[in-house]
């Protein structure tokens, strides 16, 4: 079948008036969608020059030949690499996700596990963009979840979300702030496995891996 582009909501500083849009969607409704009263009102509170974008997960560089789009970015090095540098000054964003999901190499095969906020708010992932494409920044995974994987998205909490999306210098100390996140992990459903799976059962924890 057709590969699924996957697209996320971004919240960025509105720097050109052409990104100067209201551009709010979810792919679902139900237990799985964005709270987006709560979107709308982070950004009222954050200011008139903010705005929403819907963006194309994964960069493909214009000169590059690459088979698959890039997903990711290190924290560590992204001011220093080429494909990212010149949109960590003035193309940051912030992605609202109600949860991300990794998956753990186990003797049985590969488990995922849904990671979100313990609160049920939902996680604001610092990001980079293009015009219509965007980028993920990773870390070292925090210590109680690093069982699973040894990366994890650098969450930006409310307190920073403000900073991170001013001026670069500001960005820069928000991605090298570690936060303890109070989150709670658990495994899901394998189907997650399966691209475009997309249903309330995401979000179900399973009691047997």
């Amino acid at each position: 079948g057709e590969d699924l582009v996957p697209t996320l909501i971004a919240l960025h500083r509105v720097f050109d008036k052409k990104y100067a849009i209201t551009y709010l969607q979810v792919r679902s409704e139900g237990e799985n969608s964005l709270n987006i009263r709560k979107l709308t009102d982070q950004m009222t509170k954050m200011g008139q020059d903010k705005s929403w974008i819907l963006l194309t997960w994964g960069m493909r560089p214009a000169r590059a030949k690459m088979k698959r789009p890039v997903i990711n970015a290190r924290a560590e090095t992204v001011t220093q690499k080429p494909m990212f540098r010149d949109a960590f000054q003035i193309r940051r964003s912030l992605i609202p996700v109600t949860a991300y999901y990794e998956w753990r190499i186990t003797p049985l095969g590969k488990q995922p596990y849904c990671i979100r906020n313990r609160n049920g708010e939902p996680l604001f992932l610092a990001g980079l963009y293009t015009e219509n494409e965007c980028v993920i920044l990773t870390q070292d995974a925090q210590e109680d979840i690093s069982f699973i994987h040894d990366r994890m998205p650098v969450v930006v909490v409310p307190e920073r979300m403000d900073a991170y999306l001013s001026e670069a210098y500001a960005a820069r100390k928000v991605i090298r702030n570690r936060d303890h996140l109070d989150l709670d992990v658990y495994p899901v459903t394998k189907e997650m496995g399966h691209a475009g799976f997309d249903h309330p059962t995401c979000l179900k924890r399973v009691d047997h891996v």
